[in-house]
C-alpha cells in the first residue's frame, strides 16, 4: 500500500492510498478502473461541484460516539456543497477547510460517510 506523502492521520486532507498488486488484474463487471475527476479551479482555486451527486465510499466507524469501524465496506450518495454555505453551517473555519477539499452532505443530515444508507 502506498499512502499519499502529505496524509495525516489526524486531518481529513490527503486521505487517499494505492494498492501495488503483485500480479495483473481481470476487469470484470466488478472489478475495474475508477475515473478521477478533473477538478474545475474557480476564482478562488477552490473546488467548484455544487448541486452534483457523490458518493462516499469507506470501512470508517460506524456511530459518532463508538470506534466500532465497519467490516463491510459502506456507501452514500451525497451532494456538492457550496463552499460558502459548508463554512457557514460547518464549525470549520477557512484556514481548516483549504481549497484542495470539498464539503458534501444531505440537507437534513444524518448521512455521511460514517452512518450511511447501503452496505457493498
Amino acid at each position: 500500500m502506498v499512502a499519499h506523502p502529505q496524509f495525516n492521520p489526524g486531518a481529513y486532507a490527503y486521505d487517499i492510498m494505492l494498492l501495488k498488486l503483485n500480479m495483473r488484474l481481470t476487469f470484470n463487471e466488478v472489478v475495474r478502473p475508477i475515473c478521477l475527476p478533473r477538478w474545475v479551479l474557480g476564482n478562488s482555486a477552490s473546488i467548484q461541484l455544487p448541486e452534483q451527486e457523490a458518493t462516499a465510499l469507506g470501512w470508517g466507524i460506524l456511530t459518532y460516539h463508538s470506534p466500532q469501524r465497519s467490516c463491510y465496506l459502506q456507501e452514500v450518495k451525497l451532494s456538492i456543497i457550496p463552499r460558502s454555505q459548508c463554512l457557514m453551517k460547518s464549525r470549520y473555519t477557512p484556514d481548516q477547510l483549504p481549497s484542495t477539499l470539498f464539503c458534501a452532505g444531505v440537507p437534513q443530515g444524518g448521512k455521511d460517510s460514517c452512518q450511511v444508507s447501503a452496505v457493498l
